[in-house]
C-alpha cells in the first residue's frame, strides 16, 4: 500500500489540517451510519477533536453542508451507475490518491464543488470496500486512506481554503444547488479517470 510520502502535511496540526481531519471522519462516520452499516471507530488518527467551541462548530456546520450536499449527488442516478461499475474490485488508495493529483493537482481553477467531491469520492470508496475487507483490516484501510485525503487536501487547497476565509467559507458563500452541480462534474472526471488508471493496472 502506497504512503502518503511526500504528500504528508507538516502542519496537520494546523487549523486547516485539524479541521478537515474531522469534517472527513464524521463525514466518513455518518455515511455510514446513514446506510445502517457498522460504524468503525476512527478515533486513532492522529489529531484530537477540537477542544475550541468556535472551531468545533464549525467543524459541526461544515460536515452538515457536505451532507446536504452529498444527498444531493446521491440522487444523480446515472453518477451512481458509474460508482457501482467503478468499484466492482477492491478500491486502491494509491490509484485514488493518484487520480485526484491528476484531477485537482492543477490548482489554478479550484472551488468547493471538486473540495467536496474529494470528500464524496472518499466515502463511496469506504462503503464499497467494506466488503472486500474484515473489520480489522477495513478499519487500517479507512485510517491510512483519511490521512492521505487529509495530506492532500491540505497540500493542495490549504492556501485557497485560506484565502476565502477558512472552511466556514463555504456555509456562507456557496448553495446547496450550486456546488452540487459543479460536484457532480468534478466526480464524472475523477470516474473516467479511475476506469483509466484501473484499466492501466489489470
Amino acid at each position: 500500500m502506497a504512503d502518503a510520502g511526500g504528500d504528508r502535511p507538516t502542519d496537520t496540526g494546523g487549523t486547516i489540517g485539524r479541521i478537515c481531519l474531522q469534517v472527513l471522519k464524521d463525514y466518513i462516520i455518518k455515511g455510514l451510519e446513514k446506510k445502517n452499516i457498522n460504524t468503525p471507530n476512527l478515533e486513532g488518527l492522529e489529531t484530537e477533536p477540537s477542544s475550541d467551541p468556535d472551531e468545533q462548530k464549525i467543524i459541526q456546520d461544515v460536515g452538515m453542508r457536505l451532507r446536504e450536499i452529498g444527498d444531493k449527488v446521491q440522487e444523480d442516478e446515472t453518477l451512481q451507475r458509474q460508482l457501482d461499475c467503478l468499484f466492482e474490485s477492491m478500491p486502491k488508495i494509491d490509484t485514488i490518491m493518484t487520480v485526484a493529483k491528476v484531477i485537482f493537482g492543477d490548482t489554478k481553477d479550484l472551488n468547493w464543488g471538486r473540495i467536496v467531491a474529494v470528500f464524496y469520492f472518499t466515502l463511496e470508496a469506504v462503503i464499497r470496500a467494506i466488503k472486500y475487507l474484515s473489520k480489522e483490516g477495513l478499519l487500517k484501510w479507512i485510517k491510512d486512506l483519511v490521512v492521505q485525503v487529509t495530506a492532500f487536501v491540505v497540500r493542495h487547497f490549504s492556501n485557497w481554503i485560506a484565502s476565502q476565509g477558512g472552511w466556514s467559507s463555504i456555509l456562507e458563500n456557496y448553495g446547496t444547488s450550486s456546488t452540487t452541480f459543479v460536484t457532480v462534474l468534478a466526480m464524472s472526471a475523477i470516474v473516467g479517470i479511475y476506469i483509466i488508471y484501473m484499466s492501466r493496472t489489470k
